[in-house]
């Protein structure tokens, strides 16, 4: 006979935690695409781009080196007074920003623990003479990301914490970011050509 799992993961808890997968996902689909991005720029094989990119320690700093490749593909001179940037690099310019401003709350769900303390929520369930109906309960209502006290005592962040509401928005945002991203270097493979 199989043993009945100490604790079961409610509805509310699975929606949790698959928002946080698909959150995670996304940004690997973005990281793909960047190196894509890294490669055209460098206009290089897969492998030479490979050493570059992926000895960039950061997702922040590959985004930071994806910028500075395509800035300088597109626009290795200064602009002289009355030009304008060219269209693709504005394209670029919101695709950038649009990464730079999401990259903490990426790097917040992917690196701090999510906040379900077990044994603090035994402890309630006990005093509260609950069954382990009342326990899953609780685990649906503490079940989101928050910085660790000993770590927010080193660095606080500005992110109190994120749950389910959170994590639908932001994959959301960086739904339409990697579209954004997908439709620059599919653009960018087009103007790469066509100096060939």
């Amino acid at each position: 006979m199989a043993k009945k799992p100490i604790m079961t993961m409610t509805e509310e808890a699975q929606k949790f935690y698959a928002a946080l997968g698909q959150c995670i996902t996304m940004w690997s689909h973005i990281e793909g695409r960047l190196f894509l991005v890294c490669n055209l720029c460098l206009r290089s094989d897969e492998a030479i781009a490979a050493i570059v990119f992926f000895r960039t320690p950061s997702l922040e700093a590959r985004i930071s080196l994806s910028n500075d490749l395509v800035t300088q593909r597109l626009q290795p001179e200064p602009l002289r007074s009355g030009q304008h940037p060219p269209k693709l690099l504005k394209l670029w310019s919101k695709v950038h920003a649009e990464l730079k401003q999401n990259i903490f709350f990426r790097n917040y769900i992917a690196h701090q623990p999510d906040s379900v303390d077990v044994e603090t929520l035994w402890a309630i369930a006990r005093a509260r003479k609950s069954a382990v109906d009342d326990f899953d309960q609780l685990f649906d209502e503490s079940t989101f990301i928050k910085q660790h006290r000993a770590d927010n005592a080193r660095r606080p962040m500005q992110i109190d914490k994120a749950g389910l509401a959170e994590m639908l928005a932001h994959l959301e945002t960086m739904g339409k970011a990697f579209e954004a991203l997908n439709e620059f270097s599919n653009q960018l493979h087009v103007e790469m050509r066509s100096l060939d």
